[in-house]
């Protein structure tokens, strides 16, 4: 099952990462944000890993890596006037509802993902990344993912940024674990809240510059790796440098 058995190892507070938010009006237009590594990131020690170049990276990876597609979901909104999560909270409920009207040519967008492992529940697994830690309801997003594109294992140290569109559904986490041919387990409440569901048709990961921790390093250190060795890191990118001593 998609949620994986690191809910104890990542009930632990973790900083995210600080890139300059997308800029979100009263009408819940966006302007492109930087990626994670838009800024000049210091250079990686000397065992860090060297940083990905998009011709590198699966391919779907590096269309999700692309600056083409316009950023619906920033990684971080910071702060603005009234309640910037309420302002892209419309803005989401506008692109859901749209997007049965635009069916015959979705409108492609980037998300900025997180997961909820560290949670310390069982909830669904993927959450818009500013309504991390949150406490609202409302920033659980539910992918499907396109033939060809793999599913992403779950990890911290960083973001996802799923570059896709919205099939205009909003259903119920345990509607979307039958589509998956899943069970659901007693303590699920969370799975009874509704969604939006986003067809993900391509993925890459932006780490964080540095572990946060030791013990996040060796939680999942080798599970960036992966990723890493895949291809899957967005263009620019590199293996988080080594958790301060």
């Amino acid at each position: 099952m998609l949620l994986a058995a690191l809910v104890a190892a990542g009930c632990r507070k973790k900083e995210p990462p600080t890139p300059s938010a997308a800029v979100i009006d009263a009408a819940g237009a966006t302007t492109e944000a930087p990626s994670l590594s838009a800024s000049a990131p210091s250079p990686p020690d000397v065992d860090a890993a060297v940083v990905v170049d998009a011709g590198a990276a699966s391919s779907d990876a590096a269309r999700a890596s692309s600056r083409e597609w316009k950023i619906l979901v920033p990684a971080d909104v910071g702060e603005g006037a009234g309640d910037p999560l309420d302002t892209l909270a419309r803005a989401i409920h506008r692109a859901v509802t749209t997007a049965h009207v635009d069916s015959g040519s979705p409108y492609r967008f980037v998300a900025y993902v997180d997961t909820t492992i560290d949670y310390g529940c069982l909830c669904p697994p993927f959450v818009f990344a500013p309504f991390w830690n949150s406490g609202r309801s409302d920033g659980y997003v539910l992918p499907v993912f396109a033939p060809g594109v793999p599913e992403p294992p779950l990890a911290k140290q960083g973001l996802y940024r799923f570059m896709g569109h919205f099939d205009g559904r909003r259903i119920t986490g345990f509607e979307w674990l039958k589509m998956r041919g899943e069970k659901s387990e007693e303590g699920m409440d969370e799975y009874a809240r509704k969604a939006p569901v986003f067809v993900v048709e391509g993925w890459c990961f932006e780490p964080t510059d540095e572990y946060s921790d030791a013990a996040l390093e060796a939680v999942y250190d080798k599970t960036l790796a992966k990723m890493h060795a895949d291809g899957r890191f967005c263009a620019g990118t590199h293996m988080p440098k080594h958790a301060p001593k």
